[in-house]
């Protein structure tokens, strides 16, 4: 019998490659909410897009974001920032 390789019912290969993918990205890049709270997920940080968006529309917690035009953005480097803060405050 072969176990499967799950954690929170996620492939660990997948997991693995959204990690990797996620540390290879430049601090400059620009991502929509979507994306921004795909790259905290691989991260090991679990926020919906809404709450980003909440967030957002309240000024409090959460990473920062900018607005160009229309489209809102969240750069990786502030993304990352966000990361080590919520981890330090974990601790």
């Amino acid at each position: 019998m072969q176990m499967e390789r799950t954690h929170h019912g996620r492939d660990y290969d997948n997991v693995t490659a959204e990690l990797l993918k996620a540390s290879a990205m430049p601090d400059v890049a620009l991502l929509t909410t979507e994306e921004a709270a795909r790259f905290l997920l691989a991260m090991g940080v679990r926020i919906s897009p809404l709450t980003l968006r909440v967030w957002r529309s309240t000024r409090s917690n959460g990473p920062k974001s900018r607005k160009i035009g229309r489209q809102v953005s969240y750069s990786v480097g502030d993304l990352r920032a966000y990361v080590q803060l919520v981890c330090s405050q974990a601790a």
